[in-house]
């Protein structure tokens, strides 16, 4: 089950496609997993009757994915909520924001990129690369080997393009800069 698809197709679809749905297999196992998962990260209730007393299926299928051991009987949804809170909730409240807002950032940087320089998005990507280890700044292997057709004037505005888009980003967990660049090679 993925929580950050998930949240996304709730915030994109309306409500009554989920009910709709809901209501036409409101006994099948996974219809019952996403409308528990709907309620719980949405904070609303559907429009949906509660399921009539049949096996309660968890929340989490533990065969392919982590679950807890147990957990509390949703009776309205006939599921028993397994799911690692405090991991589920720090995914919901700053995993998925801050994932959001690395993605914009890094899609603005490659706007700016791109509108500046014609190159193949895989450069854009190598771009980025070199930038982030290095604090923003091209290093002078970098600009001498791989970005060695790019002017002065053209790395000027793609390191202004990355300070742009990153400077307001906070620092991802597990994501400081060990200034190692990808050929292991310290700088």
């Amino acid at each position: 089950m993925n929580l950050s698809v998930l949240s996304a197709l709730f915030a994109s679809a309306p409500k009554k496609d989920f009910e709709t749905w809901i209501s036409a297999t409101p006994g099948g196992a996974n219809t019952r997993r996403v409308w528990f998962i709907y309620e719980w990260m949405t904070g609303q209730l559907l429009d949906v009757p509660p399921v009539p007393k049949i096996r309660a299926v968890p929340v989490i299928d533990q065969e392919k994915q982590f679950g807890l051991e147990g957990g509390e009987r949703s009776a309205r949804h006939s599921v028993v909520d397994n799911l690692p809170d405090e991991c589920v909730k720090q995914t919901v409240e700053r995993d998925l924001p801050d994932e959001v807002a690395y993605l914009e950032a890094y899609d603005h940087f490659s706007r700016g990129v791109l509108g500046a320089v014609d190159m193949p998005n895989s450069m854009v990507d190598l771009l980025h690369r070199f930038l982030k280890q290095h604090g923003g700044k091209l290093s002078r292997r970098a600009r001498e080997m791989e970005f060695a057709p790019l002017t002065d004037e053209e790395v000027g505005i793609i390191e202004a393009a990355y300070a742009k888009a990153f400077t307001e980003l906070k620092p991802r967990p597990g994501e400081a800069h060990d200034n190692i660049d990808d050929f292991g090679e310290t700088s």
